[in-house]
């Protein structure tokens, strides 16, 4: 008996050795975020349409991809309508003008093979990787482009 209580203590001082020290998967997203768990939406042509965050409204296509990275759910960004083989093929084009586009952001639109059509229009339209999308991000959300005409995030939808 004193075995036992002794085994007993021991074990709720230490442990039992299999204490697993981060959360317990439950779900696809640990996240807080509601729209990480909502379903997706049918649009008025039969289309899945996945949620976006407040932060992305003015980009209904890769809104939905952004939306989906935060959450962690990367197998749910690869099913956003535009993309296909882990690229998105629905082009982009960005309207920036001179004074707000930074030598930074002409740099990362340049890399990322955009090419300018007209002053402050650029524009891609060949297949992107979800990691070139990522690196587009912060000029798509920032303040050069906060006017709600400044990107037009499907260009190909036809």
């Amino acid at each position: 008996m004193n075995h036992l209580l002794v085994s007993l203590a021991v074990l709720l001082l230490f442990g039992a050795g299999c204490a697993r020290t981060e959360p317990i998967a439950t779900g696809p997203s640990q996240s807080p975020n509601p729209l990480c768990g909502a379903p997706p939406m049918e649009d008025e042509s039969g289309v899945a349409r996945y949620p976006v965050a407040p932060e992305y409204k003015k980009l209904p296509h890769l809104g939905q991809i952004y939306t989906a990275l935060d959450c962690g759910l990367k197998e749910r960004a690869l099913l956003v309508v535009g993309i296909e083989n882990e690229t998105y093929v629905d082009g982009v084009r960005v309207f920036v003008t001179d004074e707000k586009l930074t030598d930074q952001d002409r740099t990362v639109l340049t890399e990322l093979h955009f090419e300018e059509e007209g002053p402050g229009d650029w524009k891609r339209t060949d297949p992107m990787s979800l990691d070139e999308i990522l690196k587009l991000k912060p000029l798509l959300t920032g303040p050069a482009t906060n006017e709600q005409d400044s990107v037009e995030d499907c260009i190909l939808c036809g």
